[in-house]
């Protein structure tokens, strides 16, 4: 049992906290794959996709800067780096089409 953990606490249930991170890393997952789904079906440009998550990078890092959620705000702007790396990391769908 870990120092955090109370001393009454149900080992076979995970603990409120981690429920709510395992629900958190779900939804960016499932965030990401609808958006690479979007990219590949060409419903929205991959390009708009990027923008829209750097958007979202530029406003955390201004959250970390106004002292806003100081410990999380540049941890949430690292995870939407890896999702706008995974997104530009999409093959150009107009070139892989005219080349096969």
């Amino acid at each position: 049992m870990s120092a955090k953990e109370p001393s009454g606490a149900d080992r076979s249930h995970p603990s409120d906290v981690a429920m709510h991170l395992a629900y958190a890393e779900a939804c960016v997952v499932l965030v990401e794959c609808l958006m690479h789904v979007m990219a590949e079906k060409k419903l929205i440009p991959k390009e708009e996709l990027v923008a829209a998550v750097e958007n979202a990078i530029t406003a955390k890092k201004a959250m970390a800067d106004a002292n806003w959620h100081t410990h999380i705000a540049p941890v949430a702007a690292g995870v939407l780096a890896q999702i706008s790396n995974s997104l530009r990391a999409l093959p150009d769908r107009s070139r892989t089409e005219t080349s096969g």
